[in-house]
């Protein structure tokens, strides 16, 4: 990890502390969609995911989904692991963001070891 590239980073999780660490970003993707509320009205979000290595050689992927309709987050979260295997295994287990789906998550992990996970080989 080269040192200029090592900040220091605060993610924010709903209904828990945040996670605090130095290290640097190595994969990022957001996607905007647009959904029914209860009441039939339409609302725009966005779901924006970051992942991180740390400065001891953990991973970490932060997600937020943003309500652009209220201008408000929706919910936000983030999971740490020693590995990368082991952070995919943790977020898959996770269902509360819907749209965290493989097409997101491939473009997260894309300059990762673990990156053809996600891809469907074709010859």
């Amino acid at each position: 990890m080269k040192d200029q590239q090592v900040k220091s980073v605060t993610l924010r999780r709903d209904g828990k502390g945040p996670l605090k660490f130095n290290g640097e970003r190595i994969g990022d993707a957001s996607r905007h969609y647009v959904k029914e509320d209860d009441n039939q009205e339409s609302k725009s979000y966005e779901i924006s995911a970051r992942l991180f290595r740390t400065a001891s050689g953990k991973h970490i992927l932060g997600v937020e989904t943003y309500n652009r309709t209220d201008e408000c987050y929706d919910s936000r979260d983030g999971w740490v692991s020693d590995s990368l295997e082991g952070l995919l295994e943790a977020i898959r287990n996770v269902r509360k963001f819907g749209y965290l789906d493989d097409d997101l998550l491939a473009e997260v992990f894309e300059k990762t070891a673990i990156a053809d996970q996600f891809v469907e080989q074709v010859d």
